[in-house]
């Protein structure tokens, strides 16, 4: 059986939306709208827009505020923009990306991630589970088309039935599910990017699938990992 988990203060109607506003556990509070960001065909904003989609959905930021974020003068945004614009045409690094989220989410924990495509997508799926958001960074090697999407939830499937005497297992993350700046936005659906755990026993990477047709061979480069603390 397969099921899908995602992070809370989302829904899914006709696009993903958030909640603008009061708590994402209060379902009295606040009112919604669509989430997903997309960037220009000629920036490299991808990280950026991924900062601005996770901000939206954890501090309730309004849409139309995130996207004036280059002229706004709200500071969480002022502070977001002046991290963000040096890299605007030329990449974000992890590093850089700790340096937008410290700004934008000054009392949150922020962590970032290192190790192998089958040890960082174990971590991730743990931290999605945890209802922590995740910024994931992928790309065809190291240094080349690297990317940012945006974590929103993990694919499980349930494992075999345990043979005598041993114990059942929970189920198993079998694919990341994201919100990918680069790609339309979800229509009927919480994501838009969809990684499997890999494709094969011999290959570390795996086939990323996006709305936009894209599929490619990306293996996981690294993580920044904002942590909610849900009271």
């Amino acid at each position: 059986m397969i099921s899908h988990r995602y992070l809370s203060g989302l829904r899914i109607g006709h696009e993903l939306l958030y909640r603008v506003g009061g708590s994402t556990k209060d379902s009295k509070g606040g009112s919604w709208d669509a989430l997903h960001l997309r960037q220009a065909a000629i920036d490299r904003a991808c990280g950026l827009s991924c900062v601005l989609m996770l901000v939206m959905l954890v501090e309730g930021v309004p849409r139309d505020h995130a996207v004036s974020v280059a002229w706004s003068v709200r500071p969480r945004l002022k502070k977001i923009w002046s991290v963000a614009k040096a890299g605007y045409f030329r990449g974000t690094s992890p590093a850089s990306l700790v340096r937008h989220l410290e700004a934008a989410c000054e009392d949150r924990q922020v962590s970032q991630l290192r190790g192998s495509h089958s040890e960082l997508f174990a971590l991730v799926a743990e931290e999605v589970a945890r209802d922590n958001v995740v910024l994931l960074l992928i790309g065809a090697s190291a240094k080349a088309q690297l990317h940012w999407v945006m974590l929103v939830g993990v694919e499980s499937v349930a494992r075999a039935r345990p043979t005598k005497g041993r114990s059942r297992k929970g189920p198993e993350a079998a694919a990341l599910l994201g919100l990918d700046p680069e790609s339309p936005a979800p229509i009927c659906s919480a994501f838009n990017w969809r990684l499997p755990r890999r494709n094969g026993r011999d290959r570390p990477r795996a086939t990323t699938l996006t709305t936009g047709g894209n599929e490619e061979y990306r293996e996981l480069q690294g993580a920044v990992v904002l942590h909610r603390a849900h009271d």
